[in-house]
């Protein structure tokens, strides 16, 4: 719940001596499944409604591709603030406080993949955005407060580093919003007449 009321206590204070990976790599696993699961929901919602001829078929795609950008995400982003930290702007935090932080704010995607599964018509598309654009923002929020504290001696660089996270959220929410939450309709065949006239 952290996650979405950072204020008060650090983040990092909260979490110290003890940082775990427990909680964010289960909350980053959920947040692949869920969003595979919702996305798949919300495409079967559309071909459903649209009524079309063409079979509907699971996109398994949407789990491998989406384990593949959220664990990389997960592992790569902490890693290079670790590096960041520790060589660059000196800062004593430890590459698994990174990652939990990291984990821990990708909570708030749980609740809004269900959120995400408005059909995708052209009436909801625009809240849809809006809602993953939120979600970012307030895992921003979560992450840029946590790291403040931390960031606070070095301010300068840390103020760099704060914007490069933030776009690195924003760019990972639309990332998400198109890879799980696009419909793309299925290519009809074109009828090609095969008789010579």
């Amino acid at each position: 719940m952290k996650t979405f009321y950072p204020l008060g206590k650090n983040f990092f204070e909260f979490v110290n001596p003890t940082p775990d990976l427990y909680g964010p790599f289960w909350i980053t696993t959920t947040v692949i499944f869920l969003m595979a699961a919702t996305g798949n929901v919300a495409n079967w919602f559309v071909h459903a409604i649209d009524d079309e001829p063409t079979t509907w078929n699971y996109d398994f795609t949407k789990i491998t591709t989406g384990a593949l950008t959220i664990y990389c995400y997960f592992v790569f982003i902490p890693l290079i603030l670790w590096l960041i930290g520790k060589y660059w702007m000196e800062i004593n935090l430890s590459l698994t406080e990174h990652m939990c932080a990291y984990g821990y704010a990708f909570f708030v995607f749980i609740p809004t993949t269900f959120i995400m599964l408005l059909p995708p018509t052209k009436f909801f598309e625009w809240l849809r955005w809006v809602i993953m654009i939120f979600a970012a923002l307030v895992s921003t929020f979560f992450l840029v407060y946590s790291y403040y504290p931390p960031f606070k001696p070095a301010f300068k660089k840390g103020f760099v580093v704060l914007i490069a996270m933030t776009l690195a959220q924003i760019g990972l929410a639309v990332v998400l919003k198109v890879f799980f939450f696009t419909y793309i309709p299925p290519i009809s065949p074109i009828p090609v007449n095969l008789t010579s006239a």
